[in-house]
């Protein structure tokens, strides 16, 4: 993934109220979104966004 595509990412993911909570069904359709996007695997996208947080 691009950087700019994290960061839309991002942007997304954090209007998520609570993404590991009430909004985990959200949080997981925009990572199966970008993952059919880039045709990868859900858990590859999840790890690109962390380790780009993490960076960031």
């Amino acid at each position: 993934m691009t950087v700019e595509e994290l960061k839309r990412m991002d942007r997304r993911i954090r209007r998520i109220p609570d993404p590991f909570g009430s909004g985990y069904e959200a949080w997981m359709k925009i990572l199966k979104e970008y993952a059919e996007k880039n045709d990868t695997s859900v858990t590859n996208i999840a790890m690109q966004h962390f380790a780009w947080r993490i960076k960031n």
